[in-house]
């Protein structure tokens, strides 16, 4: 009998904490010990887990899904034995894109991903903006990530207590 998939968000409240590099990583990992992994970029403006994969040049992207251009299915791309789901960037309507995103679509696209994986990591981006609350909420956990120095230790603070809000466990 297949465990329960697991989705997980890794979040901080500030950039350059190593969020995007922890969720390759980890993936990666599962992946080599076999388990089924999917990593998904959920920072929409700013998205940089198709770079870190290599894959900085793919036809379709999360935000397609977002805007109901492609399905889930045709955003999912196999890279280093795991699933990959890039975010990509198109300038002109990321604006149009964060203003109608909805937590309710986002979070029947992650029922979507969880019924074909076991993990499914989510990058979410830095702050506690729209994006962020969507990608934590999504979830059932939260993973935080945090730099040594007072600011980030402040803000995963606050990033943990929005995720028990949220209703998604805060782990480490």
């Amino acid at each position: 009998m297949r465990a329960r998939p697991r989705s997980i968000s890794i979040a901080s409240g500030k950039g350059g904490t190593g969020k995007t590099t922890l969720t390759a990583n980890l993936g990666i990992a599962l992946g080599s010990l076999g388990r089924d992994v999917c990593i998904l970029d959920g920072d929409l403006a700013m998205a940089n887990l198709g770079i870190i994969m290599g894959m900085h040049k793919c036809e379709v992207s999360f935000l397609d899904v977002l805007t109901g251009e492609a399905d889930i299915k045709d955003v999912i791309y196999e890279n280093h034995g795991i699933k990959v789901v890039p975010t990509g960037f198109r300038f002109e309507d990321v604006h149009d894109v964060l203003s109608k995103v909805k937590r309710e679509r986002v979070e029947e696209i992650i029922g979507e991903l969880l019924q074909q994986t076991e993990f499914l990591l989510i990058d979410a981006p830095a702050g506690i903006a729209d994006a962020t609350i969507i990608s934590i909420a999504a979830a059932r956990e939260m993973l935080p990530v945090c730099s040594p120095t007072y600011p980030s230790l402040v803000d995963c603070y606050k990033t943990i207590r929005l995720a028990n809000v949220l209703g998604s466990w805060a782990r480490g």
